[in-house]
């Protein structure tokens, strides 16, 4: 149980330690995806055809040149080497559509390509019966021992009291496991489970590719699931850039107020990018009774933040 209100910040190193993408590994990922040859200007040569297919759809529907979508495609896959990250690469070119498609369907397909292939997809099937002790030695089962301790069934409604997430990753990690790990260890069934985590605030300051099952709503997209051309454009429309969420100000104000309402902050897997730490602070310092971060791999001047 957490005594105090405490928000854990998570970047990309978090997910890395069960199999997802860090910023630089997800870049290259969508760089191979999006490198859109055709031999002869028939025959895909290179890149994702899943992908270039959805172009396909994508550009008839809107009456427009497919060409444009795949030249677009190619400029993404030419920038990654000097590229901080895809989410700065898409924010350089907030106000090129096409560009913005070809990006955000990049990272819809590799993350779901990803979580295919992560430690929490389970059987292989993507069902919910995930061996747990795969994950031994990751922050997530260290953090629920956190979270269950002092806490026995009749107190279960009260489990995520003071626990708050803001999620720079697109992926469902977070709530994918603790959805598993309850019913795990209550012995409770997935409906309750569902409903505890309902209470639980989770913030995904870029979107994410959809919501679970379990959690209901118009825009659910199973863990790791293999989605049809136009699911995959629906995902596409949920990431958001910076610059979506700066204009966005109630949406922003929501991530600050949980910044600036939390007793302890931990930081988990999180490079400290400037437009990252903008969204959470406004560029305003930070005050709060606590802060741990997590620095494996960390430049000493992101330690020094």
């Amino acid at each position: 149980m957490f005594e105090s209100d405490t928000l854990f910040v998570v970047g990309a190193g978090a997910s890395a330690e069960i199999g997802l993408p860090v910023g630089s590994s997800l870049l290259e990922t969508i760089a191979t995806k999006l490198k859109i040859f055709f031999q002869d200007g028939i025959r895909l040569s290179s890149g994702d055809p899943e992908i270039a297919d959805v172009i396909r759809l994508h550009a008839r529907r809107r009456n427009e040149n497919q060409n444009i979508y795949y030249q677009k495609a190619r400029m993404i896959h030419e920038a990654v080497p000097v590229a901080p990250s895809i989410d700065n690469f898409l924010d350089a070119h907030k106000n090129d559509e096409h560009l913005q498609f070809c990006g955000k369907l990049g990272i819809v397909a590799s993350i779901l390509e990803a979580e295919r292939k992560s430690k929490l997809f389970g059987d292989g099937h993507g069902n919910d019966d995930v061996d747990l002790s795969h994950l031994g030695g990751t922050w997530y089962t260290a953090f629920m021992k956190m979270l269950v301790e002092r806490i026995d069934l009749d107190e279960i409604e009260s489990v995520f009291d003071n626990v708050s997430f803001i999620t720079f990753n697109y992926d469902r990690c977070i709530q994918r496991f603790l959805y598993v790990a309850l019913q795990k260890y209550y012995g409770i069934d997935s409906g309750r489970a569902a409903n505890l985590i309902s209470k639980l605030e989770i913030i995904h300051p870029y979107g994410s590719i959809g919501r679970l099952p379990f959690e209901g709503g118009s825009s659910v997209v199973p863990y790791g699931a293999r989605l049809d051309e136009a699911a995959l454009i629906e995902a596409a429309g949920r990431i958001r850039t910076f610059t979506e969420q700066i204009e966005d100000f109630e949406f922003l104000e929501a991530i600050r107020q949980s910044v600036s309402g939390a007793e302890t902050l931990v930081f988990l897997g999180f490079g400290f990018h400037p437009q990252n730490m903008e969204l959470l602070s406004g560029g305003s310092m930070i005050n709060t009774r606590r802060a741990y971060a997590t620095s494996y791999l960390c430049s000493n001047g992101d330690i020094e933040v």
